[in-house]
C-alpha cells in the first residue's frame, strides 16, 4: 500500500490557499497548513479533518518575518513533504506615494522572500529525492501595471518570472512545477 502524501500549504486558512488545501485534501493528501493565526489554523484543520478524513498539522508563523520560512521548514522536517503550495500573499491599496513603506517591505518579504526560501529548501529536497511538486501561486496582476497596488503587482511579476525561471532550469528532471495566475483579488 502506498504511503499517503503530504502537502504543505501557506496561506491555507482563507482565499485561494484554503481552496488549494481543499483540493489537496480531496485528493487524500495529508496537510501541513501554515498561517499566522493559531485559532484560524485550528478551525481550518478541524474542518479539513472532518470533511476529508485526513491528517492536518498546523504551524502558526508570521511569514512577514524573514526567519519564519526557515522555522516552518525546520518544524516540518519530521514529515515527508511531497508538495509545496506557496500561496500566502497580500497587497496594499493606494497610490505608491501615500502608502506605508514598512507595510510594503513586509509585503515584499511575504510575497517574494517567503516564496524564495520555501521554494529553494523544498526544491533541494525534492531534487535529492527525485520527486515532489511545487505550486507557486502567481497572479495576472504580475502581467500588468497596478497603479493603486504597485508593490503587489511588482511582487507578483517577480513570482511569475521566478516560476518560469526555475522551471526552465529544471528541464528533464523528475518533479512538477506549476504556477497558476490567479486574478487580482488582493488575497
Amino acid at each position: 500500500m502506498a504511503t499517503q502524501q503530504t502537502a504543505l500549504t501557506t496561506g491555507a486558512t482563507s482565499g485561494i490557499g484554503r481552496e488549494l488545501a481543499n483540493c489537496f485534501a480531496q485528493d487524500k493528501y495529508n496537510l501541513v497548513i501554515v498561517a499566522r493565526d493559531q485559532n484560524e489554523l485550528n478551525q481550518t484543520a478541524s474542518e479539513l479533518k472532518q470533511q476529508f478524513g485526513i491528517e492536518v498539522t498546523t504551524i502558526a508563523k508570521d511569514l512577514f518575518k524573514r526567519e519564519a520560512p526557515f522555522e516552518v521548514y525546520n518544524e516540518s522536517k519530521g514529515l515527508q513533504i511531497d508538495a509545496l503550495v506557496n500561496d500566502a500573499g497580500q497587497g496594499q491599496y493606494g497610490t505608491f506615494d501615500s502608502t506605508d513603506i514598512n507595510r510594503e517591505l513586509d509585503i515584499i518579504q511575504l510575497n517574494i522572500g517567503a516564496y524564495v526560501v520555501f521554494t529553494k529548501l523544498y526544491l533541494q529536497e525534492f531534487t535529492a529525492r527525485n520527486e515532489g511538486k511545487i505550486l507557486l501561486v502567481g497572479s495576472i496582476a504580475g502581467e500588468l501595471p497596478g497603479p493603486l497596488q504597485a508593490v503587489y503587482h511588482g511582487t507578483k511579476a517577480f513570482v511569475n518570472s521566478f516560476a518560469e525561471s526555475i522551471s526552465g532550469g529544471k528541464q528533464g528532471q523528475q518533479g512538477h512545477h506549476h504556477q497558476p495566475a490567479a486574478g487580482p483579488d488582493g488575497y
